[in-house]
């Protein structure tokens, strides 16, 4: 009897938002917009009063965390914003507990970062974090004319990962993160921790958990 082999479906492209999904960056955001923020006389913001327009982009955060009335000022915020966050980007961002384990033990999958962080952040992050040879592409807000919650930015990961919509998974923190995984044809998971986790029914509890979370797939 000749026996047939029957072909195993690829590895699910798994791919992750950054700030708040992968590193705690909260820290060294709300330092760069306080800077900017003083740059132009105002005061301290807290840092859950800068974690709450995180996700955007730059752009959408100064907007957000500068009152209307100075919004004339914003290039001269972002000057300052951008100086700050360029000499600081790694002075109290981390990894999320249990990161580097469960990228190790997903290293068979296709792994790509799909984030709204301008590139000049971008790179240096991945770099200094020891990361670039971890994940097959990076995406950053300003690769593409769109982006997220504009489906494009994910698509072009996956596409470059030489996967499909429907073999990609989507880790996110955000609203913006499930509107692009939605838009996309994509499945969501979002981290626990994140900003919108008490929406979904089975959020990632912790890193532990996202090797098994993955091998349960269909």
């Amino acid at each position: 009897m000749r026996l047939t082999s029957r072909a195993m479906p690829a590895p699910t492209a798994l791919l992750f938002d950054l700030d708040g999904t992968l590193i705690d960056s909260d820290a060294d955001l709300a330092a760069a917009a306080n800077h900017a923020r003083g740059a132009l006389g105002l005061a301290a913001l807290p840092v859950a009063g800068v974690r709450r327009h995180v996700g955007h982009g730059l752009a959408w955060l100064l907007q957000h965390v500068i009152p209307a009335p100075l919004h004339v000022r914003l290039p001269e915020a972002r000057e300052a914003f951008v100086a700050w966050y360029g000499a600081h980007l790694l002075d109290a961002t981390r990894p999320y507990a249990g990161v580097a384990e469960a990228l190790d033990a997903l290293r068979d999958h296709p792994l790509g970062i799909v984030t709204n962080k301008p590139s000049m952040f971008l790179a240096p992050i991945v770099a200094g974090l020891g990361w670039s040879d971890r994940f097959g592409v990076v995406v950053g807000g300003d690769a593409l004319p769109e982006r997220k919650p504009h489906p494009a930015p994910l698509l072009h990961a996956i596409e470059r990962l030489g996967a499909t919509p429907a073999r990609a998974l989507y880790v996110g923190d955000s609203e913006v993160d499930r509107e692009t995984a939605s838009a996309a044809g994509v499945r969501f998971l979002c981290v626990g921790w994140g900003r919108a986790a008490p929406a979904e029914a089975e959020p990632l509890a912790s890193f532990a958990e996202l090797p098994a979370r993955v091998r349960a797939l269909r």
